[in-house]
């Protein structure tokens, strides 16, 4: 069976004591079934590294896992691609950004153009950023990128 990815946005270094996210602790409870002493690759989005882990502590609220080794190979394109799009309707766009992150797209330049959507309010903005955000971060679970 293939180890479940997990995102962590914390630092990841051997021997570490982690503490999961609630969403990431459902998921591998209650969707994934994992138990206390199963393994999980973790990832931080920011270095290029991944972590093997083991899940050390579960309970209804919380989980805690303990990295058990580093692996320092670098699993990224070299290509450096980036993605210009106009924002389109909201399924469009995020498909387009899922499957970009998934193609080894490296960043992704969301711009309005005279025929796509008008601009946003900041707010409206924020939340769309966030929302894609969790996208990528799902397409990177998804793929196996770091």
């Amino acid at each position: 069976m293939r180890l479940p990815r997990i995102y962590l946005d914390e630092a990841l270094i051997k021997g570490a004591n982690l503490l999961l996210p609630s969403e990431a602790r459902h998921h591998l409870v209650n969707v994934l079934r994992l138990k206390i002493g199963d393994q999980l690759i973790l990832f931080d989005g920011k270095s290029q590294y991944e972590a093997t882990a083991s899940i050390t502590q579960l309970d209804r609220k919380s989980a805690s896992v303990s990295v058990l080794s580093i692996d320092n190979t670098c699993r990224e394109s070299l290509l450096d691609i980036s993605l210009i799009q106009a924002i389109s309707s909201a399924d469009k766009m995020d498909f387009t950004v899922q499957k970009a992150v998934e193609l080894g797209v490296k960043s992704i330049r969301p711009i309005f153009t005279e025929r796509s959507q008008r601009p946003w309010k900041a707010n409206r903005l924020k939340k769309k950023l966030a929302h894609w955000n969790s996208i990528i971060v799902h397409a990177c679970e998804q793929s196996g990128r770091t």
